[in-house]
């Protein structure tokens, strides 16, 4: 199973759930209407990883002659996996995921599709695209915690809940993550060609500028110094192996990936869904345990 686990990047899937927990924070969704109506967060969650495994799956059969070069150890070129049942997995799972979506409502349904429609797009054309690479896997990100919202929507709907206090934050919040996920993308192109000194500050500064977004959801809120300061640390820590030397690009990436899971916290802390923002937190020790137990060095 490691070998599985390997191929569709089991830990960076599972920050999808945190994904989740925020998006139906973003949604307004109470813990009590959550307690009443569970079933839609745990559909959410199982397509959102779904998904994720499946375009792991795809961007790695669709690189398999230059990871036959590059990446030989990798469970396609090292032959640990047949091709045919590769393919038949990711359909698997994609199906899984539309009849997830199918149980928490037709919005749901548009979501996954539009979701698959990104990851299909950045897999197989424009990953090798220098700005609409990042643009595609922004788009992913922020569908998938789109889905969050639309199964917050759906808790909300099913115990007739009020309307969020925060009536834009679902959108505003998933632009911001899908824009962090765009600039970590932007800096994986760093890995192979070290960058020239403009577009390097450029994106330091684009990553570092991101941390600090989720204040302006709710700039009066009881959470705004905390969330101020965590951001700050939070971008230090992603930004630090840019200053060593050598500069390990991949180090950036990888913390940058594992670290979305508190850049979505803070966003569930601006809208003061403290214990959502705890939960999708919560995800991050399981993500480092999960990474360390299957080697897993870059993203």
């Amino acid at each position: 199973m490691k070998t599985w686990f390997r191929l569709v990047r089991l830990p960076n899937a599972l920050t999808t759930v945190a994904d989740v927990l925020v998006g139906a924070s973003l949604a307004g969704v109470g813990l009590e209407a959550l307690g009443a109506a569970p079933k839609f967060m745990v559909f959410a969650a199982l397509t959102t990883v779904c998904l994720y495994a499946a375009g792991m799956a795809l961007n790695d059969l669709a690189d398999i002659e230059k990871d036959r070069d590059l990446y030989p150890e990798r469970p396609l070129p090292s032959a640990a996996l047949s091709l045919g049942t590769v393919r038949l997995v990711i359909l698997l799972l994609t199906a899984i995921a539309f009849v997830c979506a199918a149980v928490i409502s037709t919005s749901a349904i548009w979501v996954v599709a539009a979701l698959c429609l990104a990851i299909v797009s950045y897999d197989l054309w424009w990953k090798d695209r220098v700005w609409l690479a990042p643009l595609s896997m922004g788009a992913c990100r922020a569908l998938s915690m789109g889905m969050g919202v639309v199964a917050g929507m759906a808790v909300n709907a099913s115990t007739a809940s009020g309307p969020s206090p925060f009536p834009n934050a679902w959108w505003q919040g998933c632009v911001a993550y899908g824009y962090l996920v765009a600039v970590i993308t932007f800096v994986s192109s760093f890995e192979d060609q070290e960058p020239d000194p403009q577009r390097r500050d450029l994106a330091r500064g684009a990553l570092f500028a991101a941390w600090l977004f989720p204040i302006f959801l709710n700039p009066g809120g009881p959470f705004g110094m905390a969330i101020v300061v965590v951001g700050v640390v939070a971008a230090t820590w992603v930004l630090s192996p840019s200053f060593k030397k050598p500069v390990v690009w991949g180090l950036v990436v990888r913390n940058g990936v594992f670290t979305l899971v508190f850049f979505g916290a803070l966003l569930a802390f601006s809208v003061e869904a403290p214990v959502l923002a705890l939960a999708a937190a919560i995800v991050f020790p399981i993500v480092r345990l999960c990474a360390k137990s299957l080697a897993q060095v870059g993203s």
